[in-house]
């Protein structure tokens, strides 16, 4: 998107030009649709601020759509951790394994 904005300015140069806090903004505008997958026996609680506060069950996958930059958490002992920031490259319909973020989250406090 803003490749045809910036080819539009260079067509038309009476368009201002595109600041970085706008786009930012052209990214946090957009939304993906994916899946969070649980593939535990034990439910996973996260908190996604602003959105809900999901418990995936054990060996489930639950639909979400989440702005670009949306962060979700994981709660342990009482505390939230980040466990997952929505990518902008995140292609539509993708299976994101919490399993997996949350061996990634544990791999980092080592």
């Amino acid at each position: 998107m803003l490749v045809l904005i910036a080819a539009l300015q260079l067509a038309q140069p009476s368009l201002p030009a595109i600041t970085e806090h706008e786009q930012i903004s052209v990214h946090a505008d957009t939304s993906i649709s994916f899946t969070l997958y649980n593939p535990l026996l034990k439910s996973i609680p996260l908190v996604i601020p602003g959105v809900m506060n999901p418990n995936l069950s054990p060996l489930s996958r639950s639909g979400v759509t989440l702005s670009v930059g949306q962060q979700i958490f994981i709660i342990r002992d009482r505390k939230r951790e980040l466990l997952y920031t929505v990518p902008a490259d995140l292609a539509p319909g993708t299976e994101v394994n919490c399993a997996t973020l949350i061996e990634n989250l544990n791999a980092r406090k080592d």
